[in-house]
């Protein structure tokens, strides 16, 4: 049950509160006595993220923003390009290089991976260990990118839970807490 603003709760083992100021839940347990707190939602502040694939209607080419879903209306920047395969940059719909990057470029993203460490990891130099971007990526272009079929001038957008929802059913050993990326101008991550 939550507390009431300026008191506290008694919560035990098991007991899962949910805090719609915080716009999270917390599963609290007990493991050799002590109190363990498994975030189930995102931390105020932070709401999720799109990624918005666009085919430009003159040039026919990939072009992909990152938006993030605030109340007053999204923010958007472009995704960058994890050059692994392509050299052409983003593309959807089949199952080539294109994709590959595409599918690369979206997973660093959503796992908070950067473009430059990524690319190191794919040629063998990481210094930070193994890529999750890059142990997934043919999977999510299989799966998912090269299900994406786009005349010019249409937009496929990819809600930041589908990408959530892929990854519970076919990599469950790989599906983030929410709330564990830090997005510019939100509170500290829980």
């Amino acid at each position: 049950m939550p507390a009431m603003p300026g008191r506290s709760a008694k919560v035990s083992a098991g007991t899962i509160m949910e805090m719609p100021s915080l716009r999270m839940e917390i599963d609290i347990g007990c493991l050799g006595g002590k109190i363990i707190m498994n975030k189930k939602a995102r931390n105020k502040g932070c709401p999720p993220k799109i990624y918005r694939i666009e085919r430009d209607e003159k040039t026919g080419s990939i072009i992909i923003h990152v938006g993030i879903k605030w109340p007053a209306g999204p923010s958007w920047r472009l995704l960058s390009h994890c050059n692994l395969h392509s050299p052409t940059g983003f593309e959807i719909g089949y199952e080539g290089s294109g994709p590959a990057d595409t599918a690369a470029s979206i997973l660093a993203d959503y796992f908070g991976e950067d473009r430059r460490t990524v690319e190191r990891a794919w040629r063998g130099r990481a210094s930070r260990g193994p890529s999750v971007a890059i142990e997934l990526h043919q999977a999510f272009k299989r799966d998912v990118i090269a299900m994406i079929g786009l005349d010019p001038g249409e937009v496929h957008i990819l809600e930041e839970s589908s990408i959530t929802a892929w990854l519970a059913e076919k990599h469950p050993e790989y599906t983030k807490p929410l709330g564990s990326v830090q997005y510019p101008g939100c509170a500290e991550a829980l």
